[in-house]
């Protein structure tokens, strides 16, 4: 264990152990409500461009793939952002890409509301992409960064709560719009869906604080030590708690590597399945996620149950994504991550295929049965509790499993490549829908997804490993050392 020396020759105390001393409160509240927006922009900015393609489809004549592929640019861009985000993160510090974040989503938002054809649309909802992306990496190692470990999967989860918000505040802009999603307002939509980007720009610049690891990894131990002061204040830590550290070895802080250096981490001997498998796992949960977030309006204003508001349908959607954050936190705590990662896998399996037979006779009919509406309902809300329990898992796992001097890269690059199943999922959804626009055969898709992932997650080793070497060092080593090996 690291231990450094104070001027008076008493040891101090690792920079983990100083967290623990500041704990839990209004500093992590504060942390949350300044970058968990970027999560919020995630979720409310692709609700609102799947529920206006109708709209832009008639006014611009946009045929089928070019459907497809104005949703899946956006998340071409969030490919790139995550991609340059994770190590820009590394270099630069946390605080820096979220600043960026908010105030590119409000900068290209409010430029999509004054888009004259496809190609301009398309453009700047690319770079919408890119802006909401690029503080991710940044804002998931800052929650693992600014809290005792024992709380980070807490941080996260109620983090990760912000994209329903996002969702529900775009939900809620739909409903009053247009609730039966036919003539939506869209320029006035995508205008209002960027405006509380530019107001967390403003938040986040007065009240954000830098992760005092990464200060402290880049020798920048009297800064590091303002940060944890402040951390004692909001907490209401007494003055005579000493926020002091060892400073990092400089072995051990990750100072001076380039990006290819971090890369060859996670793709190490030890790491390349683990970054594989997590990878993998993050794609299923995009392309389940985005998917359906694309698919349902596109399809709910098409089912024949009397008296359903395909609006309200998708507000209460977003607010079951609630209890699945509580779900994820749960299994979280009682379940290992990979045990966690599979059940997400078999329920998601079930649910998608009970969505399946359901949109095959409740969709493209005059009216359906009471009863077959309820269910699809049902199947609509259990599939958003699964799959953000499943992202709270994962992403969670993503974090945990990388060193500090490559954890921002490599969740980065797990994101980015789980990305890539939110830019496939719309095109996929157009090319499997049939001229009736039943999506039977996209839901069966999605299901065939989860028995893959299920299985590919057996061989994976289990939990990363505690963080503080000294418990078992004959097991884990140094801190390079104790990564995963392939299972």
């Amino acid at each position: 264990m690291n231990v450094g020396h104070s001027t008076d020759g008493h040891k101090q105390p690792e920079l983990n152990q100083v967290l623990q001393q500041v704990g839990l409160g209004w500093a992590q509240v504060k942390i949350i409500a300044c970058a968990g927006g970027v999560w919020a922009c995630d979720g409310g900015l692709l609700l609102i461009i799947g529920a206006v393609m109708h709209n832009l489809t008639e006014e611009w004549g946009l045929n089928t793939v070019e459907r497809g592929m104005l949703v899946s640019l956006v998340f071409l861009g969030v490919i790139l952002g995550n991609l340059i985000g994770g190590p820009f993160a590394d270099l630069v510090g946390r605080r820096v890409p979220l600043l960026l974040s908010y105030l590119g989503v409000f900068i290209f938002s409010l430029g999509s509301s004054f888009s004259w054809d496809f190609a301009t649309m398309a453009w700047l909802r690319f770079f919408v992409g890119i802006s909401f992306s690029l503080g991710q990496p940044a804002f998931n190692a800052l929650c693992t960064e600014c809290v005792p470990s024992q709380y980070r999967l807490h941080m996260l989860v109620v983090a990760y709560s912000f994209f329903a918000v996002g969702e529900i505040f775009s939900g809620a802009l739909l409903y009053n719009d247009d609730m039966y999603l036919q003539t939506l307002h869209w320029r006035r939509l995508m205008f209002l869906g960027g405006v509380p980007a530019g107001v967390m720009f403003f938040v986040a610049a007065a009240f954000l604080q830098e992760s005092p690891f990464f200060l402290a990894m880049n020798g920048q131990t009297a800064k590091a030590k303002q940060v944890l002061e402040t951390f004692r204040k909001d907490n209401g830590k007494p003055e005579s708690l000493d926020v002091s550290f060892a400073p990092l070895p400089v072995e051990s802080s990750g100072a001076g590597l380039g990006l290819f250096d971090k890369y060859r981490l996670i793709f190490s001997r030890r790491m390349w399945f683990t970054t594989f498998v997590t990878s993998v796992s993050c794609f299923t949960l995009n392309f389940l996620f985005y998917g359906s977030l694309y698919a349902y309006p596109q399809f709910l204003p098409a089912s024949g149950e009397s008296g359903s508001v395909p609006a309200a349908t998708l507000v209460w959607a977003s607010v079951s994504e609630l209890p699945g954050n509580a779900a994820g936190l749960l299994f979280g705590i009682y379940v290992t991550r990979k045990l966690s990662m599979q059940v997400f896998c078999l329920c998601s399996f079930l649910v998608t295929m009970v969505l399946a037979v359901t949109v095959k006779f409740a969709v493209g009919v005059e009216e359906i049965p009471y009863s077959v509406g309820l269910l699809l309902r049902t199947a609509i809300n259990c599939d958003k509790l699964f799959t953000t329990m499943g992202f709270c898992i994962v992403y969670l796992y993503s974090v945990e499993v990388y060193s500090t001097k490559a954890r921002a890269t490599g969740t980065g690059f797990c994101m980015a490549f789980g990305r890539f199943g939110a830019i496939i999922s719309p095109i996929i959804y157009e090319l499997l829908t049939g001229a009736d626009g039943n999506p039977f055969d996209f839901f069966c898709f999605m299901a065939v997804l989860c028995l893959v992932n299920y299985a590919l997650l057996f061989f994976l080793v289990g939990d990363p490993p505690p963080d503080d070497p000294a418990k078992d060092p004959a097991k884990y080593g140094t801190d390079e050392e104790r990564r995963p090996l392939i299972a």
